[in-house]
């Protein structure tokens, strides 16, 4: 059995290593953390392995913190808190991902085990790696005080934070995709608008959106057939249809009635708003758009929009007109 835990576990940290071998602290957090723990390892009395993953700051497109740590960086609202010398452990939700099929497939792993990637940055460092990827400034700061006063002791993470290694992974062998912060955000924050050489060298770049959307699949019938008269190698699919080459990125199908997705000849992934800008930008009749949407104050309200008014009205429209049909 694979429990989700927390490096809440350990209670806020300096700059200290955290292990697996840690003792936890007796604040709310590490209680916490300590009671799910217990009660996963009830499994051990039937002769179940149980795996406690204390998982760090998840790192993904379309859900957890990281949109909601983007969508202010974007808005030109990123800030250090206090001084923004605390650490910040995360893991990015791929590697995530593996490290659960990791512990579900080998057997020498039992107890708790820290589901965080091998580079922790200080949460100043975070928000400057964040805020250039998005090409943003950079220039408020949060007083700790004014912190702990809205949020009492859950702030003691974001002041103090928690500087967590991946002990058990590393003496394993667990071989890191995003072992950086900086290849967590490249893949997370993918240059929209390729240059031109690469434009012109696309190869198999795939579409999916919702086909229960009628706007989605008018607007989506649209790009296919300026892409078949273009010649253009693009291909759309409807992703309700077609879901299992989604699959391996941890996509299920409430995150494909949501959004778009463009899967690039690279193997990369986009969604949502950026994933609009990377078809623009392949197509010679949209070009010119995916430019002037690339500004980055019309690309953040644009984004905004999307993400919090359009996607979600078009998918719950779609979900009622399928629940109508069925009915």
């Amino acid at each position: 059995m694979v429990s989700a835990s927390a490096i809440g576990f350990y209670g806020p940290g300096d700059d200290d290593w955290l292990t697996e071998a840690t003792a936890p602290q007796t604040v709310f957090q590490s209680r916490l953390c300590v009671e799910r723990e217990a009660a996963a390892n009830a499994a051990l009395a039937q002769g179940i392995r149980a795996v406690n993953l204390r998982i760090g700051l998840v790192l993904g497109r379309d859900g957890g913190i990281f949109p909601r740590l983007a969508l202010p960086a974007k808005l030109g609202g990123a800030a250090a808190i206090g001084d923004g010398r605390q650490w910040m452990s995360w893991i990015h939700i791929t590697d995530l991902l593996r490290i659960v099929e990791r512990a579900l497939d080998d057997p020498s792993l039992s107890g708790p085990v820290n589901a965080v990637a091998p580079g922790p940055v200080r949460q100043r460092e975070f928000q400057r790696a964040l805020t250039r990827a998005l090409h943003r400034p950079m220039w408020l700061r949060v007083p700790a005080v004014a912190l702990r006063l809205a949020l009492g002791e859950m702030a003691e993470l974001l002041v103090k934070g928690q500087r967590v290694a991946p002990r058990r992974l590393l003496d394993a062998d667990f071989d890191f995709r995003h072992a950086t912060l900086e290849s967590a955000l490249r893949d997370l924050i993918p240059d929209p608008v390729a240059p031109p050489a690469l434009r012109a060298a696309d190869r198999g770049c795939e579409i999916y959106y919702n086909g229960d959307c009628p706007v989605c699949s008018y607007e989506i019938g649209a790009y296919a057939r300026h892409a078949a008269r273009d010649d253009l190698p693009l291909r759309f699919h409807d992703s309700m249809r077609l879901t299992q080459p989604l699959s391996a990125y941890g996509l299920r199908r409430e995150h494909l009635e949501r959004r778009l997705y463009l899967l690039d000849e690279q193997g990369r992934m986009v969604s949502g708003f950026p994933a609009v800008l990377a078809l623009w930008a392949r197509m010679p009749r949209f070009r010119r758009l995916s430019r002037v949407f690339s500004w980055p104050p019309l690309r953040a309200l644009s984004e905004s929009i999307y993400d919090h008014i359009v996607a979600p009205g078009l998918a719950a429209w779609a979900r009622i007109r399928q629940t109508g049909a069925r009915t």
